[in-house]
């Protein structure tokens, strides 16, 4: 008996689990919690047709703010092609040094404070050193 050696002496270590588990759990998909929270009988197409009507019905002011600010360059190059050929070329080449210039690094630089200070805030204990890093 002293002769064999066990298991964990030789280095296996002997789970309890069956291979036919699987390793990681699954959870259910935002449908089903859907389903579940609202405690309905409805099928999957009715819960994202509700879903999809309520997520138009909030984001309509937001979107169409967007889709009208970026009819703003396009309403310019028309009034400057109007005025001639080199009014046009003046016009698409301030608007291409203010984007390069001035709207691309602010776009940037907003995108990395949104990553860095949200970063700062779950990681520190004192949560006004966010403010401290937009000050920087």
């Amino acid at each position: 008996m002293a002769d064999v050696a066990t298991d964990t002496e030789a280095g296996v270590a002997r789970n309890n689990l069956d291979d036919s588990a699987p390793l990681l759990h699954m959870s259910p998909s935002q449908a089903d919690i859907e389903i579940i929270k609202r405690d309905t009988r409805d099928p999957y197409f009715a819960v994202a047709l509700k879903e999809f009507r309520w997520m138009s019905s909030s984001t309509f002011w937001t979107a169409l703010a967007l889709l009208l600010q970026s009819f703003i360059p396009f309403i310019n190059a028309v009034s400057m092609g109007h005025l001639g050929a080199t009014e046009l070329a003046a016009m698409t080449l301030s608007t291409t040094c203010y984007g390069v210039v001035a709207l691309a690094p602010s776009i940037g630089m907003m995108g990395a404070m949104e990553t860095f200070c949200s970063n700062a805030y779950t990681a520190s204990r004192d949560k006004t050193m966010v403010g401290v890093h937009f000050q920087r």
